[in-house]
């Protein structure tokens, strides 16, 4: 971007600042001046870009986080799984047509970018933001659980934005432990791993499997779905010809699964042992041994599967019928 449209978008938020007094007004005069969706973006991006940041730039990032924020808790829920055009009644414009999904893909760009880009200063942007990326986060998980499954992943290609921004928010840690420890405090992983976990059963993605399998392995963080993780993984390793990576993720995730809650799994293996077909039953039958019995002789639990089975299906369904 160049440099000139960089400063006439900070321009304008100043004037916003200016015009506005209290916080509220800064952020609804925010939405105002952002009258489309893409312009919040690239108000965004504006400063993603920049590489001699200032105080101005971090209150600015601030702000436009504040704005989405806006953005999100102001959709109407209804609107979500209609498709309708939301976004005109929060901002007046009837010229936007952007839909729920494309919201969700935007933000979370844009926050995958808070998380990882080159030009975070994260301890500064929190210092001069206050909680607005936690907000934005937060606001995110909850309109990400209301679109339905199958719209939200139905761009193969956006909704890697979402995974990865999570991934990014779960690992953060190694990069700014502040920002990790107050994002892993929020009480949405929960929500998190049965979003991911939906949109596995309706399409595997690597990506997704990634940071499910981050979740369920830390222990401080409640999942309350392990049937349903557990079922997830195992149709997936029954049935898909997997990536090595993808297989070790998703027994990783099934013995991660066992050990949070062991007769949750075992009841989800013996469903499958009624359901499934003769050579998926020899599968969940090895794989439910080994979890009971543990691997002797130095390997774990997946390389020994890997070492049976390998990382290539027979058969793509689980039942024979």
């Amino acid at each position: 971007m160049l440099a000139e449209e960089r400063q006439r978008i900070v321009d304008s938020i100043k004037r916003v600042h200016s015009a506005a007094q209290g916080k509220e007004d800064i952020v609804r005069l925010a939405g105002a001046v952002a009258s489309c969706w893409s312009k919040v973006t690239l108000n965004c991006y504006a400063l993603l870009d920049m590489e001699n940041v200032c105080m101005d730039s971090w209150a600015f990032a601030g702000l436009c986080f504040d704005s989405l924020n806006f953005t999100l808790q102001s959709v109407d829920p209804a609107s979500l799984a209609s498709g309708s055009n939301w976004l005109s009644s929060i901002v007046g414009s009837p010229e936007s047509d952007v839909d729920a999904e494309t919201l969700i893909y935007d933000v979370c760009s844009v926050l995958r970018g808070t998380f990882l880009g080159k030009w975070c200063n994260i301890g500064v942007m929190l210092h001069y933001g206050d909680d607005s990326v936690q907000n934005v986060f937060m606001a995110t998980i909850t309109q990400i659980s209301r679109i339905p499954v199958e719209i939200l992943v139905s761009h193969e290609v956006q909704v890697d934005h979402v995974y990865s921004s999570i991934y990014a928010a779960l690992t953060i840690s190694n990069r700014c432990g502040a920002l990790g420890s107050s994002l892993k405090a929020l009480e949405v992983w929960g929500d998190v791993a049965t979003i991911l976990t939906h949109c596995l059963e309706h399409q595997f993605n690597t990506m997704a499997l990634t940071a499910l399998h981050h979740i369920v392995r830390d222990s401080s963080i409640g999942v309350y779905n392990i049937s349903d993780v557990a079922f997830v993984c195992c149709t997936a390793l029954i049935t898909l010809s997997l990536t090595q990576m993808d297989v070790m993720n998703l027994v990783e995730t099934i013995e991660a699964s066992f050990n949070r809650n062991a007769e949750a799994v075992e009841s989800t293996c013996n469903y499958l042992l009624d359901i499934s077909s003769a050579i998926h039953r020899v599968r969940i039958r090895t794989l439910l041994t080994s979890l009971r019995s543990r691997p002797t002789g130095g390997k774990g639990i997946a390389e020994t599967y890997l070492s049976v089975f390998g990382t290539n299906s027979e058969v793509a369904t689980v039942a024979a019928w």
